[in-house]
């Protein structure tokens, strides 16, 4: 199965379902979104080729648009894609409930498999993902959990020391900020 084909298909099935949720599809962009008071909530994909088959992997993503504003005045990311990031990136065999790490497509039946059960199961975990970080505070929370580590939506420890300081300023916990700012400079000096 080809990419294009696999990409159609996957907009072709998860649209309407996921319409009824209040997910717009934005095809250009791999990816499904729903707004939000605070940014928007969205599931992403990726895929990868291997040999005749495909690796089919789907993200949950969430956006606050406070601290992506605040982390953009720092970033270098092109400012016609700052509309588009995400706060979190949680990769669908980080979240808890979902067994499955990725899926492997052959031919159409086996598409047909992995988009159903993305649907009828992993859909409804990430559902608990997004209702566990619909605010400021929950996800100030788990960012806290172990400032020192890296935790499984934000590999770069960097990214996630400033946006660890914008998220303590932004709940008023002042005292976080300066841990997460030594942080910063630590791995800035690594390099």
């Amino acid at each position: 199965m080809h990419k294009r084909t696999l990409k159609n298909k996957i907009f072709d099935f998860l649209t309407p379902l996921l319409k009824e949720k209040g997910f717009k599809a934005q095809k250009s962009k791999d990816r499904f979104v729903r707004k939000t008071a605070f940014g928007f909530q969205g599931i992403s994909y990726h895929l990868v080729a291997l040999g005749d088959e495909l690796t089919l992997t789907f993200y949950f993503l969430i956006r606050f648009d406070e601290v992506e504003n605040l982390w953009h005045q720092v970033s270098l990311t092109n400012p016609k894609k700052q509309p588009d990031t995400a706060t979190l990136i949680v990769e669908q065999r980080h979240v808890d409930g979902i067994v499955i790490n990725a899926y492997t497509i052959k031919d159409e039946q086996a598409s047909d498999q992995a988009l159903l059960y993305f649907f009828e199961n992993n859909l409804v975990a990430g559902e608990r993902l997004f209702q566990n970080m619909a605010t400021l505070e929950q996800v100030t929370a788990l960012w806290n959990k172990s400032p020192n580590a890296p935790i499984n939506f934000m590999k770069n420890l960097e990214k996630r020391a400033i946006k660890g300081v914008i998220l303590a300023f932004l709940t008023n916990h002042h005292n976080r900020i300066i841990p997460y700012f030594q942080i910063f400079l630590h791995t800035y000096h690594q390099r």
